[in-house]
């Protein structure tokens, strides 16, 4: 999929409304795509703020009376026929104010627009490499294996965590060509389920914080790990996905 097949298809991705496979596609292009993924943050901003109570204004209780009354009268004193007055005039022009104010504020918004998130782009990456069927590109449960099959392809200096004893069994790695760099991806499996544990390094220019949320029916799980910032994606229960991450960082801060 280009970019002028993905384009279109941006608002009805936004609201959930494609077809499992078209969601895909569009996943995938968006995954590649710098352009296409900020159009497509930029419309989950916009339909988040549009769905805040705090840009609308309820129109006071007697103007329904007023409406009715003014259509009962007939069309010779309708609203549309009332002589203008210096009440209506204001109304007129501190609507015209607001309007101002609105296209203000959405300029604003437009050209200080964020860019998308790496939560986004993990879990975006993450449903294209479920769609091409490709989890690992080493499939190896000994870290050593894995950090061998990794120098040469990454600049960072990673550490492979061996988790077995808690049950969190390595299976391999894999790389994942982003919108912003090449990024290593360590696999492990926990009771039939696998969590991807997505390396951004700090060059890529995106800062990430602690943070626990669920994404496109994903839970995640980020911090930063020696200047690496860590997502953890999985559809495991959300209490175990915080287990595996406070394993990692607690063998981060025994070192």
């Amino acid at each position: 999929m280009n970019c002028s097949m993905a384009v279109p298809l941006l608002d009805a991705y936004v609201d959930g409304e494609l077809a499992a496979s078209d969601e895909l596609r569009v996943a995938d292009h968006l995954t590649d795509c710098a352009s296409c993924a900020m159009q497509a943050n930029d419309l989950e901003t916009l339909q988040s703020a549009m769905a805040s109570e705090a840009i609308y204004h309820r129109a006071p209780g007697t103007l329904r009376g007023r409406v009715e009354t003014a259509l009962a009268a007939g069309p010779s004193t309708s609203l549309f026929m009332q002589p203008v007055t210096t009440k209506s005039l204001a109304v007129v022009i501190v609507s015209i104010t607001l309007l101002a104010g609105v296209v203000g504020v959405s300029w604003n918004w437009w050209t200080n627009r964020p860019a998308p998130s790496l939560a986004d782009l993990s879990v975006r990456t993450q449903i294209k490499a479920i769609a091409d069927h490709r989890q690992t590109e080493v499939t190896s449960a000994d870290p050593r294996v894995v950090k061998n099959w990794l120098q040469g392809k990454t600049a960072q200096a990673l550490t492979i965590w061996d988790l077995s004893a808690h049950q969190y069994i390595l299976t391999g790695a894999r790389m994942e060509q982003t919108a912003y760099g090449t990024i290593p991806v360590l696999v492990y499996a926990n009771g039939g389920k696998m969590v991807n544990l997505y390396l951004w390094p700090a060059h890529c220019g995106l800062n990430a914080g602690a943070c626990i949320q669920c994404l496109r029916g994903y839970q995640l799980v980020s911090w930063n790990e020696a200047g690496t910032n860590c997502f953890a994606v999985s559809d495991l229960p959300i209490a175990r996905l915080e287990e595996f991450a406070k394993l990692i960082q607690s063998k981060g801060a025994s070192k």
